[in-house]
């Protein structure tokens, strides 16, 4: 008999961190995807011997238990030194140059990769420079991280001088947290979390993929970047390269990304999630600064937070190995008020459960689009209606409006 790792938590929802699989001693938990579009933990009760060690682990049940809040931490604005990093990178570079750092120094690394034989995200790890270049830049989907975070724990556990890196979203790491205490090794891992809105199904990315395929006639991706900056930072878009052609799917007019940022298709554990809020298990927590400050930079600048005297250290030895620039910050509340940490409220729940519905009976997602979009108040409603009238501008003009929009609060 296959349940779910909460059956008996109803209130909580699985995040498919993959932290309960890395733990169990008796290979009764797999993760796979569930009917929704999102990674989901199971037990195989025929193989569990109760040991409990999957719910010490699980983020939804215990996160709260070693989190630290991050306006305690030290706030940093940084990029990277280097221009070629932050050009080929989402934000400011600053992820790309902590890997680099962990690599030089003796440590492997987790992150992320976009596999395009299967148009999934899951993460690998990574034991070399020429390794960190797949890793680089967001995937804005669910990543597939049980195998890769049982290697890292195992490899720690074996290993006495073994170190890692680990990059992921704040259910991940504190799943990662709680298992490497369970193991006595959370001394060497270095926990990175990203700033997190959410993961959207992968029902909504699959339509994607599959009308990208169409207008390239591709069978394959030969790569995706999430948020390529094509004229500037606060402007990005979906960029996918095939057969030769190149699809831009820009944030203000693309599918994908207006259903995104409408809270459309999302994992209900995103719903609920105060991971992603004020608090962190990581040691460190990094994003885009957005807001004011940095409105007029074109080419990105990161928020770094560093929530223990781990993720500290290794934030200053960037920066007296000269790898990133140091830019004048601001307090902890104007860099956090930027960040999208707020909770998502019962309506939205309530639209987001109707649009994987109407998704799961294969309703097109303009259709679907359209009606959740009805049921939002009106100031939300113009708002997207003049984000997508953005769209049509010209690039810098765009760009322009967008800056002046962030300098007024909007």
């Amino acid at each position: 008999m296959v349940n779910n790792v909460f059956d008996g938590e109803k209130r909580i929802v699985c995040s498919g961190c993959g932290a309960c699989f890395a733990l169990c001693p008796s290979g009764a938990i797999n993760v796979s995807m569930n009917a929704k579009g999102f990674f989901e933990a199971q037990i195989d009760e025929t193989r569990c011997v109760g040991c409990g060690l999957c719910k010490s682990a699980c983020p939804g049940l215990n996160a709260a238990n070693t989190s630290k809040s991050l306006e305690n931490g030290r706030i940093y604005a940084l990029r990277s030194a280097s221009g070629e990093t932050v050009r080929t990178c989402t934000s400011g570079g600053v992820a790309y140059e902590l890997s680099l750092y962990a690599i030089e120094n003796g440590a492997s690394v987790a992150g992320v990769i976009y596999d395009c034989g299967t148009d999934t995200a899951r993460h690998v790890i990574a034991r070399n420079e020429s390794e960190l270049e797949a890793l680089k830049g967001s995937k804005y989907i669910m990543s597939d991280t049980h195998e890769a975070f049982q290697e890292v724990l195992d490899a720690l556990r074996k290993d006495g001088s073994a170190q890692f890196t680990v990059f992921g979203t704040p259910c991940q790491a504190a799943g990662l947290d709680a298992a490497a205490r369970a193991f006595n090794v959370r001394d060497r891992l270095l926990l990175v979390e990203l700033f997190c809105h959410g993961v959207p199904s992968y029902r909504l990315w699959e339509n994607t993929v599959k009308r990208v395929k169409k207008r390239l006639g591709a069978k394959q991706f030969e790569s995706v970047g999430f948020r390529y900056k094509k004229d500037d930072w606060h402007s990005y878009c979906l960029r996918i390269d095939a057969n030769g052609k190149s699809y831009c799917g820009e944030r203000e007019r693309d599918m994908f990304w207006r259903m995104y940022f409408e809270n459309m298709f999302m994992n209900e554990a995103c719903l609920s999630c105060d991971m992603r809020k004020a608090n962190s298990c990581a040691d460190i927590r990094l994003g885009d600064y957005w807001g004011v400050r940095f409105s007029k930079y074109s080419d990105g600048v990161s928020l770094c937070i560093a929530v223990t005297e781990a993720g500290e250290k290794a934030v200053e030895g960037l920066i007296s190995d000269g790898r990133v620039e140091e830019l004048e910050t601001g307090s902890a509340a104007e860099a956090l008020s930027a960040q999208n940490m707020n909770g998502y409220g019962e309506l939205e729940a309530r639209i987001n459960a109707e649009a994987l519905e109407m998704l799961g009976r294969g309703d097109d997602v303009r259709k679907i689009f359209s009606h959740c979009m009805k049921r939002l108040p009106l100031k939300r409603r113009l708002k997207a209606a003049l984000m997508a009238a953005s769209g049509i501008m010209p690039a810098r003009m765009r760009v322009k409006v967008k800056r002046m929009m962030r300098r007024n609060g909007a």
